[in-house]
C-alpha cells in the first residue's frame, strides 16, 4: 500500500488514498479502515468489512468512489467534534442501531 494510505489519520483521508491507489485487497483496505474508525464516534457503527468490499468494489467506478469518499468525510468531520457533540451523535447512532435503521 502507498505512503498516503498508511499516513491516514481519517477515515475520509482513508478511504481517498485507498481509491485513488486502487487498492483491490479487500484484507488490506480492511486493516486500513479499523485503524482509522478506532476510538471516533462512528467506528462502532460501522462494518469494516463490508466498507472494505464497498471500497474495493467501487475503486475503478468514477463518480462511485467520489461518493464514497464524501460520506467518510462526513465520519473525519464528526471525529473532529468536540467530546459533548461526539457523544451525542453516540447516543442517537446507538438508538437508531437499536431501532433496526443501521442494518
Amino acid at each position: 500500500m502507498g505512503d498516503a494510505v498508511e499516513r491516514a489519520r481519517t477515515p475520509g483521508e482513508a478511504v481517498r488514498a485507498l481509491v485513488q491507489a486502487g487498492e483491490v485487497d479487500p484484507v488490506a483496505v480492511e486493516r486500513v479502515l479499523v485503524r482509522v474508525l478506532a476510538g471516533t464516534p462512528v467506528g462502532e457503527f460501522v462494518d469494516a468489512a463490508g466498507l472494505a468490499r464497498l471500497v474495493v468494489a467501487v475503486a475503478g467506478v468514477e463518480g462511485a468512489a467520489e461518493a464514497l469518499v464524501q460520506v467518510a468525510e462526513v465520519a473525519s468531520v464528526v471525529q473532529v467534534l468536540d467530546p459533548v457533540a461526539q457523544r451525542a451523535v453516540r447516543i442517537r447512532l446507538r438508538h437508531r442501531a437499536a431501532a433496526g435503521a443501521l442494518g
